[in-house]
């Protein structure tokens, strides 16, 4: 009975599901033990030192980097906040529009150009209602 169970619907404390992640522990830590023996290597040995005094350098670079993404992305963000609240309001709007009258008393020009003014997300939504109201 407890077999017909479907995985995802499993306890999380499952012996099989701890005894599985165990044992991908165990196997990501003997791959990583792997590098040690790289040392020996000839031709990896001076690679991997190397690597590894780097590590710091290549942490200080992208600590670098992402604050200038971060600092990007808040510029764009506090320029851009108004018209994505008003584009929001914009399609409320024409779905609320479509929504309540089936074309009666709103003209079809109106309609199409919101439908047409709309994000992505509700352009489907748009052209199935404007192909109900035709």
């Amino acid at each position: 009975l407890g077999r017909r169970i479907l995985r995802r619907d499993w306890d999380a404390w499952e012996p099989t599901l701890i005894s599985e992640c165990a044992f991908a522990a165990a196997n990501i830590f003997s791959s990583l033990k792997l590098i040690h023996i790289f040392t020996v290597n000839p031709h990896l040995g001076p690679l991997k030192i190397s690597l590894g005094r780097m590590v710091l350098d290549i942490v200080k670079f992208l600590l670098i980097y992402f604050l200038v993404l971060f600092s990007f992305a808040c510029g764009l963000n506090q320029l851009m906040w108004y018209y994505a609240a008003m584009r929001q309001q914009e399609c409320e709007k024409y779905r609320t529009l479509s929504d309540l009258s089936s074309g009666e008393g709103i003209p079809m020009s109106e309609l199409i150009r919101m439908g047409e003014s709309c994000d992505s997300k509700y352009r489907s939504c748009a052209r199935s209602k404007l192909a109900c109201l035709k």
